[in-house]
């Protein structure tokens, strides 16, 4: 400026009036700059924008005056999200926030009252998606589509995996999926009040005619029935087939384990009763998880229900004489299984319930094995040829033996002390023993 006033005498008041115009605007732009020049920290360009407080324009150079978007809110376990990354739990499940990756199909995280908690699925209900559990043929006992209540698919059971044949009513030699994969020899199954299909090898379930009917039965409105019916009954002598069972007249006598003549839709047909349920008859009573026996409850084909596999029936170690048994488990076909080994030459100790593997006394030891320097087994006159046939390892001079034994003037078959290593008092290698 103060050049241009020294040049005032040389220019025009306009020209000096230009001047200034064009000197007052770079003063302004150099203004607006950042401190730090164009840009700042966290800033890109440093372009002014107007000043908050109405004193002329500030710069976007370094964090101050930056709008920041507030932090997404995290949603808590069990609220209603669309990707896991608005979960506090990192995990999305089924639409709600999950406590955990819950990635099986028959496992769910929306349950009625558990929302937010990976369960398993109810049995029978239907997977995540259909291939979770793809559904194969009945005949191979595989995956039948379903969930099985604890957290995996589910296997055909009580489903007809080998047709029957028809033979005078009764329907045998068919097979039936037992739950594991594998198809079982079914139940003899007794069509009475109706016949049986020899084209399907089925029990009918209705009829059309007398021939659909069991020998001296009606087709009576699609429903085979004797002259006095199959209805309630307190006697024999009041049904036509001579059978009164669960007070209703039966096709059979329907004493057996797990059937009755009177289940909704069978009334009049024995049948077995459904699985888990109690047995009508008590004949298939609870025979304690020691035994892996029965349970006390059926099967779902006419028999009883055994103790699954994995049950325990041994709940720790024991001893009985010299066989030592660990902890056991059933195996699901009525048997404990249980590791056994015995403990000779020692005893098991019923108070550890362990095999000694040292002895005290002959206490410690099996019967008839007594006990020598801490050790079971040796008897006098044990004779042996080779050291395998001991218990202690050793066979010296013929005999078992506590030690080696194998010195120029010792021996473990003198006479009192057998099985043991003695001094030979007048050895016949006397130049031996000189030392």
């Amino acid at each position: 400026m103060a050049q241009l006033a020294r040049r005032g005498g040389f220019l025009g008041v306009a020209a000096r009036a230009g001047l200034l115009a064009a000197a007052l605007a770079a003063c302004q732009s150099q203004s607006l700059q950042p401190a730090g020049g164009a840009g700042g920290k966290g800033g890109t360009t440093g372009h002014p924008v107007p000043d908050s407080g109405g004193g002329g324009a500030s710069t976007l150079g370094g964090d101050a005056g930056v709008d920041r978007p507030s932090e997404a809110t995290v949603a808590p376990l069990g609220a209603v999200c669309t990707e896991s990354a608005t979960c506090a739990s990192g995990f999305c499940v089924e639409g709600v926030c999950c406590a955990s990756a819950c990635t099986g199909g028959c496992q769910t995280c929306s349950a009625p009252g558990a929302v937010g908690t990976c369960l398993a699925r109810a049995t029978a209900a239907r997977p995540r998606q259909a291939a979770d559990c793809p559904p194969s043929s009945p005949a191979t006992c595989g995956l039948d589509g379903t969930c099985d209540g604890a957290g995996a698919c589910r296997l055909y059971l009580g489903t007809t995996c080998l047709s029957g044949l028809c033979a005078n009513g009764v329907v045998t030699g068919g097979g039936v999926c037992d739950g594991q994969g594998d198809c079982r020899p079914g139940p003899t199954i007794i069509c009475a009040p109706y016949a049986c299909d020899s084209a399907t090898n089925l029990c009918l379930t209705a009829c059309q005619s007398d021939g659909q009917c069991a020998a001296g039965l009606h087709c009576q409105s699609g429903s085979c029935a004797g002259d006095s019916g199959l209805g309630a009954c307190s006697r024999n002598e009041q049904c036509f087939s001579g059978n009164c069972a669960g007070g209703v007249c039966c096709n059979t006598p329907c004493k057996g384990p797990c059937v009755s003549c009177a289940i909704t839709g069978r009334v009049g047909t024995c049948s077995p009763v459904s699985k888990g349920t109690l047995d009508p008859h008590a004949v298939c009573l609870d025979q304690g998880a020691a035994s892996c026996g029965h349970d006390g409850t059926c099967d779902g084909q006419g028999g009883c229900t055994l103790y699954a596999a994995g049950v325990t029936c041994a709940a720790t170690s024991s001893c009985s004489g010299t066989l030592w048994s660990g902890p056991g488990t059933c195996d699901g076909e009525g048997t404990c299984q249980r590791e056994t080994r015995p403990c000779l030459p020692y005893a098991c100790d019923s108070q550890t319930n362990a095999c000694h593997n040292a002895c005290t006394n002959a206490d410690d030891c099996a019967p008839g094995k007594p006990c020598v320097n801490g050790t079971c087994g040796i008897r006098e006159q044990a004779a042996c040829s080779v050291d395998a046939e001991c218990a202690t390892g050793f066979c010296a001079q013929g005999t078992c033996c506590t030690t080696k034994c194998d010195g120029p003037c010792s021996s473990c078959a003198l006479p009192g002390t057998i099985g043991t290593c003695t001094p030979v008092p007048y050895p016949p290698d006397a130049g031996a023993c000189a030392s």
